[in-house]
């Protein structure tokens, strides 16, 4: 990521964070999400609409009652952010900015999100759902037998581990540095061209076999090391083990230990030459059907709920369940808005318009800030994917 300016708070937008922005509540609070484009001339309109988004801002603060000088003081962070383009150029596909009269938060999004600045007594966050939706804790192993390199990560970020008595290279093990230099030379007596014993000499190769055939080749040492000192470093971690390396190396490995009780996925590739953020590119991509997995396990359990008539389907319904504690899963269209206000005292949900923005929510966020903030799950989908007729749907712990 580029360096932004001082004044903005970096999250990595883990659960925990996501929990913390949905929890706050009260006084002026702003929501700003900003697609980004990464190459000129797109990239040019960055600032420009960054810029749109503060002056729509400035006008709701207006509506909502602030002040110029409390408006001003709320989004100068974001109006500096506007005069230095360059800050804009980040990895992300989309900047969200949370922001109140005592902090400034940002983080970037993998994925791209409409333009949106919400004003209210809450954050935005429903954009952020995908980020909750799926979070492996993964460990890579780059298998190479000059080189072994570990890597822990989740969705979000990727680091290097260090692992007690990983050997780094096969010479760790064997005291060389390439499975052919064990290989002894040794001098043998030849017999001369026309079948007489002779005296010259030839190289005489012989090894100490190959991985397959001897148990105890440097190979088949080298890689049990290997897969017993990772064996103990996930004793107790539930992480998936994934393998980069070329077929012979990873079938070596897997050969050494028993996986049984741990998910593995593998991807024959040479990845001496990867960088860190390629490891966290190839392992994710490896991951992400298992994503789609937890939608679809999400969906199935709606759609029994409603072939049941067990769960709630009306955005009215879901909204004053979520702010009683009631969800326990919810999936709330990530494609539609509709303004209103649960006034949980008197049991009654308010459809309203733009006219009373400090109060009044996107309900489909309502529900799922609320959800969030109770402990129950949310998913964030496709309106016209989810169970029902108005892009809500959820299940009930009582």
């Amino acid at each position: 990521m580029n360096k932004q300016p001082e004044m903005f708070t970096i999250l990595e937008g883990n659960p925990a964070e996501i929990e913390t922005l949905a929890k706050q509540h009260g006084g002026l609070r702003t929501s700003i999400y900003l697609p980004v484009s990464h190459d000129p001339p797109e990239s040019d309109q960055n600032p420009i609409r960054l810029r749109a988004l503060i002056d729509e801002a400035a006008n709701k603060l207006a509506i909502s009652g602030a002040d110029s000088d409390t408006a001003e003081t709320l989004l100068k962070p974001l109006v500096s952010l506007a005069s230095s383009p360059r800050e804009l150029l980040t990895r992300g596909k989309t900047l969200a900015f949370f922001l109140d009269l005592e902090s400034a938060s940002l983080i970037e999004l993998p994925y791209a999100s409409e333009p949106n600045c919400r004003v209210g007594n809450r954050f935005a966050i429903k954009a952020l759902l995908p980020l909750l939706q799926w979070n492996p804790t993964y460990t890579a192993v780059c298998l190479n037998r000059g080189e072994v390199r570990a890597f822990r990560g989740n969705r979000f970020a990727v680091e290097a581990v260090e692992i007690p008595d990983l050997p780094e290279k096969l010479e760790d093990v064997t005291g060389v540095d390439d499975p052919e230099k064990s290989l002894q030379h040794h001098t043998a007596k030849t017999t001369s061209a026309e079948g007489r014993p002779g005296s010259a000499s030839t190289g005489k190769i012989h090894g100490q076999g190959l991985p397959s055939d001897l148990e105890d080749s440097q190979l088949n040492r080298f890689f049990r090391q290997v897969s017993k000192a990772l064996q103990a470093y996930l004793n107790g971690r539930k992480d998936t083990l994934i393998l980069f390396g070329v077929e012979a190396n990873i079938g070596l490995f897997k050969s050494m230990e028993v996986w049984k009780e741990r998910r593995v996925l593998e991807k024959t590739e040479d990845p001496q030459q990867w960088s860190i953020s390629r490891v966290k590119e190839e392992a994710l991509h490896l991951l992400e059907p298992e994503a789609k997995s937890e939608r679809e396990f999400c969906l199935e359990r709606l759609r029994e709920a409603e072939n049941k008539a067990s769960g709630l389907f009306q955005l009215s319904n879901c909204a004053m369940a979520a702010a009683t504690g009631r969800i326990e899963t919810a999936a709330v269209a990530m494609d539609r808005d509709v303004n209103g206000i649960c006034d949980v005292e008197n049991m009654e949900v308010k459809i309203v318009g733009d006219e009373d923005p400090v109060c009044a929510s996107d309900l489909y966020d309502y529900i799922a800030s609320e959800t969030i903030r109770h402990g129950g799950e949310v998913f964030g989908l496709e309106g016209a994917s989810i169970p029902g007729e108005e892009g809500v749907a959820a299940t009930v712990r009582f």
